[in-house]
């Protein structure tokens, strides 16, 4: 995670709060790391390990990520975790967009996700369980670069972890050709930096 003192830190689609309470130790007690999620059982149990962790800078707000009830240019950097990819392709580009209305100028995005390096195909994109495993909603590589860029975001780099989805290889809902490996998902980081 890439979290520098003073800054304040975003985690969309937080969860439990691991993230965003790691963060906030790292930024120090001035500022704050806040995580999005849109759902309610999720903010309390961030909140509840907030307080356990014995937390003060941490805050939660239940949202979408495509739409962050924070004020524009409010953000130094934000990370998200595997939860782009389960934004229908219809609506990702409001997603890149609001990750820019909130970042300043200047300000950092540091995604992991699941890219395709090819177009999957219908039986993997259609396949409910494939979507909730973050396989089924993956943007190709060249995509994503696209929705970055034109959210006004420059110096792109998409890094390939190598680390293919080969648990679904196994998997009762495939085949054990027809997914992953073979449609080359994979886990990758994503980097940019806002104009």
């Amino acid at each position: 995670m890439i979290v520098i003192h003073g800054e304040t830190i975003l985690d969309l689609g937080s969860g439990s709060g691991i993230d965003v309470l790691l963060a906030a130790r790292k930024v120090g007690v001035n500022v704050q790391a806040i995580g999005v999620d849109m759902t309610k059982s999720m903010i309390e149990l961030a909140e509840k390990n907030t307080q356990k962790a014995g937390v003060s800078n941490a805050k939660f707000i239940e949202a979408t990520i495509n739409s962050v009830p924070l004020p524009d240019s409010s953000v130094d950097c934000i990370i998200s975790n595997c939860v782009v990819n389960l934004v229908p392709a219809t609506d990702k580009p409001a997603v890149f967009k609001e990750i820019a209305r909130l970042l300043k100028p200047g300000g950092r995005v540091a995604i992991s996700d699941i890219l395709a390096r090819k177009p999957l195909p219908d039986h993997i994109t259609k396949n409910t369980a494939l979507y909730v495993g973050c396989v089924a909603g993956a943007s190709e590589i060249a995509r994503y670069e696209e929705y970055l860029e034109q959210a006004g975001f420059e110096g792109v780099l998409v890094v390939d972890t190598k680390s293919d989805l080969n648990l679904y290889k196994q998997s009762s809902y495939l085949s054990q050709s027809s997914c992953c490996g073979s449609w080359g998902s994979s886990s990758f980081r994503i980097y940019a930096i806002k104009a």
